[in-house]
């Protein structure tokens, strides 16, 4: 049971790791944090912008949550809730990731 657990929380830090990557490297290149807007100027655009959201999903969710517990003073549900939704993607997203990582 405690190695199915540990898997789990490799994957999910492994997925956590990659959207605080892709998050910062976004951050570094464009000069503005990644948020959930999508930009639908042209196709390209719009395609960056959903492999965006995509990756860097658990980190843009984390940043939200910590920001509306520290500044809008919101409950902790909240932060708990954006924890386990973020969580969860990068379960999703570390899956894709070691996947792709392990057929390279």
């Amino acid at each position: 049971m405690f190695d199915n657990l540990f898997v789990a929380v490799v994957i999910a830090l492994s997925g956590f790791v990659t959207a605080g990557i892709v998050g910062s490297f976004y951050q570094l290149v464009s000069g503005e944090a990644p948020k959930f807007m999508m930009t639908m100027d042209n196709a390209v655009k719009a395609v960056g912008s959903v492999l965006l959201i995509l990756m860097a999903g658990p980190f843009i969710l984390m940043r939200n949550g910590l920001r509306l517990y520290w500044i809008e003073r919101r409950p902790v549900g909240w932060l708990m809730a954006s924890a386990v939704l973020s969580f969860m993607w990068s379960v999703l997203s570390g899956l894709f990731v070691l996947t792709i990582a392990f057929a390279i």
